[in-house]
């Protein structure tokens, strides 16, 4: 959307939006934003530093004699005959093999591409769950007990409850 075509009030957001700089963008975020960053970089480093080290695994040779044929449909006609489970993994390695190169980092590495990422969105997925469930949870069981100690608690000293 052009900003002219914008009321006012949006047209001021969007120029303030324009004009922040990457210092203010990162001082908006939180300590544990950037030690979730620290350590998916840290967890990338470390698992990109030895995937051409050792030699293909089990079930590695399984998937680079499927992957590593002599064109996509070879390598299509492999899975479909072989596997149970839908061949979009094994078209994606094919790609990114042709890509990347075809050894012992190249096929690793688009789970290692992929899999980076995922402790970031992990920790983001925990801090939203333990955001909103676990303070409504304690909510929930602080109503729960007052609810059930309130009935008791109101009846005058002597009395017993019919």
């Amino acid at each position: 959307m052009e900003a002219a075509t914008l009321p006012r009030a949006g047209r001021r957001a969007v120029e303030i939006a324009r004009r922040r700089s990457p210092v203010d963008w990162a001082r908006e975020h939180s300590r544990a934003f950037w030690i979730v960053v620290g350590l998916t970089a840290l967890a990338a480093a470390l698992r990109f530093a030895t995937l051409g080290v050792q030699s293909y695994h089990h079930d590695e040779v399984v998937t680079a004699s499927r992957v590593l044929r002599a064109g996509f449909g070879h390598a299509m006609h492999a899975v479909w005959f072989s596997e149970s489970t839908p061949p979009v993994y094994y078209a994606l390695a094919w790609v990114w093999t042709q890509l990347v190169g075809t050894g012992e980092f190249g096929l690793r590495s688009i789970s290692a591409v992929s899999g980076a990422p995922m402790l970031m969105l992990t920790a983001v997925a925990w801090s939203s769950v333990a955001a909103h469930s676990i303070p409504a949870r304690i909510a929930e069981s602080s109503q729960n007990s007052v609810s059930q100690t309130l009935p008791i608690s109101n009846l005058a000293p002597g009395a017993t409850p019919r």
